[in-house]
């Protein structure tokens, strides 16, 4: 199969425009998403701050970027609720050990997190890139 040198240079160019702190963000991520495939226990609350962090750190792009309309807080009602539903079904079978007095959850591994996490991160990477490329087609796009 062969590739055209004019992709490989877009790819290359990509690559080697992005920002230092976009190639620490994916060593995170990835180190998160390795550390998930394998059995871990974690503090309760723990989970709760970090998916508040999140749910807060988009809210406030949502609201920054869209202002705080009634269509864009629907499309992030509906996307939460689609990704709770989503999650449950997820882990609705797995069989977790909780310590409530200690209010630890002992979770088993598994590479969903890692392929959530790198899916996300190529996601946004992708788009971050368009917007600094291409800003005219981005903004036309509704991102």
């Amino acid at each position: 199969m062969h590739i055209p040198m004019r992709y490989i240079q877009a790819i290359a160019g990509a690559l080697t425009g992005a920002p230092w702190y976009a190639y620490v963000f994916l060593i995170y991520v990835l180190y998160i998403g390795i550390k998930a495939t394998k059995t871990q226990t974690v503090w309760l609350p723990k989970i709760f701050i970090i998916l508040v962090i999140i749910s807060g750190l988009f809210l406030f792009r949502l609201i920054v970027h869209y202002g705080l309309r009634p269509a864009s807080l629907a499309i992030y009602l509906g996307a939460t609720l689609l990704g709770s539903i989503l999650g449950w079904l997820l882990v609705s079978d797995i069989q977790l050990k909780v310590d409530r007095d200690k209010k630890l959850i002992t979770l088993p591994g598994t590479y969903s997190t890692l392929i959530l996490f790198t899916s996300i991160f190529v996601v946004r990477y992708f788009w971050g890139y368009m917007d600094a490329v291409h800003s005219s087609m981005v903004q036309t796009s509704g991102y």
